[in-house]
């Protein structure tokens, strides 16, 4: 019985060893998914603001504008942000007051 438990812990641990120097990866990422991006500032025009993403609920409401988290009152760029709302945000760029509206992630066809 002995011997049994011995060959078991060996293949264990040659498992282990083979796995611990393996790189593993997450399946469900898409195949030209980036680790991390670094965008400089001076990449991004001034006058260009990109909404990527919204997220509202009761309590607090956030939007991704070129790149970065925001909520109303914050500053993108040289924008303050006044309101965000279900599919745009508002912004107030040098006095005048624009509104974004989110970058859509995938078309709608119609049948």
């Amino acid at each position: 019985m002995n011997k049994y438990y011995s060959v078991i812990l060996f293949c264990l641990s040659a498992a282990a060893a083979v796995d611990a120097q393996e790189v593993l990866t997450d399946p469900t990422r898409p195949a030209l998914y980036a680790e991390k991006l670094s965008v400089n500032s001076n990449d991004i025009q001034k006058s260009e603001f990109n909404v990527s993403q919204i997220y509202t609920n009761s309590k607090k409401k956030l939007a991704t504008i070129n790149g970065q988290k925001v909520s109303t009152g914050e500053w993108v760029e040289d924008a303050q942000v006044i309101a965000i709302n279900t599919t745009s945000v508002d912004l107030l760029v040098n006095g005048k007051l624009k509104k974004i509206s989110i970058i859509p992630s995938f078309k709608r066809y119609k049948k």
